[in-house]
């Protein structure tokens, strides 16, 4: 074996070993690149589906309505007089600075649901004795003011529509509209 071949031979497998290592570099930034490529389509699948939510959410339809009313002492309907259902629906009555709460999963278009405050129907018992004791003290054409005249009831009322979007809305009765 001669020199020349020699030095052919050690220059040959250097530089297939520095093209075998580069060659693996390669490999390397191809799997990496490949798995850049496969986070960024899910990345932009999420925003396409994002985008797809929030364009369905601005044109959603949301036809609820909300009607309060007592219907005895201490006990109030509220109804869905819209015509769509009203999902995870939460209706807070406040009545002489008490809280009562009620949750419905769903509140189809045009049902309502009772809700029973104990405050309410108290109050409205002892306005009705003392409508008796005013009306056995004095006679049938005496002016009574009722105590109930310097109360009123609050509700909120809050929901969702069935792609997600929350509403609320609020009211005031006088509280004489407690009575039957």
């Amino acid at each position: 074996m001669d020199w020349a071949s020699l030095i052919v031979a050690v220059g040959s497998f250097g530089f297939a070993w520095l093209s075998w290592r580069q060659a693996k570099k390669s490999a390397q930034a191809a799997k990496e690149s490949a798995a850049d490529a496969a986070r960024t389509a899910k990345a932009t699948e999420e925003t396409s589906v994002h985008a797809e939510r929030q364009v369905a959410l601005a044109v959603e339809r949301n036809d609820v309505h909300w009607d309060v009313s007592w219907v005895r002492p201490g006990v109030a309907n509220v109804k869905n007089e819209g015509m769509d259902d009203a999902l995870d629906v939460r209706v807070v009555l406040t009545v002489d600075g008490e809280l009562c709460e009620h949750r419905a999963e769903t509140v189809p278009a045009g049902s309502f649901f009772s809700v029973e405050h104990e405050t309410a129907a108290r109050l409205v018992i002892q306005d009705e004795i003392e409508r008796a004791r005013e009306t056995e003290t004095h006679n049938q054409f005496s002016v009574f003011v009722s105590p109930l005249e310097g109360y009123s009831t609050y509700w909120r009322i809050s929901w969702r529509t069935p792609l997600g979007r929350h509403h609320e809305v609020e009211g005031k009765h006088p509280f004489d509209s407690l009575l039957p």
